[in-house]
């Protein structure tokens, strides 16, 4: 046997090894960093429709409330001193100190005298997520009939 080779044996990683290792590397790094992001982003946005979802379910309530404490002829015409249904304007929903951010509340109401007689709720509620310069508005439409139950 050659002592002289078995003795010289390559004894770590050359160069090229130790760089082709850290591409590797980074590559994986660079993916995973992508997916936490992402991830991140699409968790921000769920909370963030959670949000404008309870606000618009909140407000369906008020109406349904006042379904049930109303004759239909004020529910539909809004007379009713503090009808919170009818009278709701475009304004700021105090939100912003849950998630971060400033929800606005908008409803659309519609009546119909037909038979049988029914009295459309639309609550829009919008917010910015701040995406794209934050110029991008988001919306949410919550819809809800009410009939009369006289």
């Amino acid at each position: 046997m050659n002592k002289y080779l078995s003795s010289h044996k390559q004894a770590g990683f050359s160069m090229i090894e130790v760089l082709m290792a850290l591409v590797v590397v980074g590559l994986v790094l660079t993916a995973v960093a992508s997916m936490i992001t992402n991830s991140m982003e699409t968790r921000a946005d769920a909370r963030y429709r959670q949000v404008a979802n309870e606000i618009a379910k909140d407000f369906i309530e008020k109406c349904r409330r006042e379904q049930a404490t109303m004759k239909w002829t004020d529910f539909v015409s809004g007379v009713y001193p503090g009808s919170e249904c009818k009278n709701v304007t475009s304004g700021e929903v105090n939100k912003l100190s849950e998630v971060g951010m400033i929800y606005t509340l908008d409803a659309n109401t519609t009546a119909s005298a037909g038979t049988p007689e029914v009295f459309n709720v639309d609550a829009v509620v919008t917010w910015s997520s701040g995406r794209n310069g934050g110029t991008e508005e988001e919306k949410l439409i919550v819809q809800q009939a009410f009939t009369n139950r006289n």
